[in-house]
Formats: C-alpha cells, structure tokens, sequence
C-alpha cells in the first residue's frame, strides 16, 4: 500500500496554528498562495525560485512569532 502525499501547506498551517496564531497563520497562507500565484502567472521561470523564498520567509516568520 502506497502512503499518501504529504501536504506542506497543511505543516505550515497548523505548525503557525499550534502556536496559538490562527489569523497569522492564515493571513500567511493567503500571502504565500497569493505570492505564488501572481509569480506564476507573470514569471513562470521563477516560479520555483520564488516559492522556495516564500517557504523558507514562512518558516522564518513562524519562528520569529514562536518567540513573541
């Protein structure tokens, strides 16, 4: 039996949510999908650059937000 695909965006939201933050967590989320969107839609060659800056600035403000 095969496992079934991870979801990252679904980590990043409850890993945000488990700190008590449920509006940041989703006002981040927006902004990724948001970012990701408007990136591939206009510069479909920097799509995937993009998206690792926009994951790793995620998980860069979750753990700025871990401390507050």
């Amino acid at each position: 039996m095969a496992a079934a695909p991870k979801k990252p965006w679904v980590a990043f939201l409850l890993s945000i949510a488990y700190l008590g933050k449920w509006g940041w967590a989703v006002l981040n989320l927006l902004a990724a999908f948001g970012i990701g969107i408007a990136v591939a839609l206009t510069f479909p060659d920097a799509a995937s650059p993009v998206g690792i800056g926009v994951l790793v600035g995620s998980a860069v403000f979750a753990k700025i937000w871990r401390r507050k």
